[in-house]
């Protein structure tokens, strides 16, 4: 399966007034700059805080190192479902895919594992091979 996201934020998922965005549909410089001033010294959970409070749909990217499995803890504080997205590459360890399934257990988590199409895996290693 190919999947693809665009991570982008589209109008409907911003709290704020489409007027707020630039041409682009992106945020503008000086809120950016704002923000940036704001939460500068902000401990990681304020930053999320303000994160979801600013957009409607947040997704946090994993490969399920310690740090990313923290942040899943802090966000499922914020929020009833977390949208979590990691990539399963065909040779993931047998211990990651059980550290998806403890995540998926104890956390309320919505967990997207994408997955690249095993022909253009093969396309790709025959090319390349397999140590790219």
């Amino acid at each position: 399966m190919t999947a693809a996201f665009n991570l982008a934020p589209s109008t409907d998922e911003l709290d704020l007034p489409v007027e707020a965005l630039d041409a682009a549909g992106r945020l503008p410089a000086d809120e950016l700059d704002a923000a940036a001033r704001d939460l500068e010294d902000a401990d990681p959970e304020t930053i999320l805080a303000w994160t979801y409070e600013r957009f409607r749909r947040v997704a946090i990217v994993t490969s399920l190192q310690a740090g990313t499995v923290v942040l899943i803890d802090m966000a499922s504080r914020l929020r009833s479902e977390v949208e979590v997205i990691t990539l399963d590459t065909g040779r993931l360890p047998q211990e990651t895919h059980e550290l998806i399934d403890e995540v998926r257990r104890r956390f309320p988590v919505k967990f997207n594992v994408l997955s690249p199409d095993p022909r253009e895996i093969a396309a790709m290693t025959g090319e390349h091979g397999d140590n790219l």
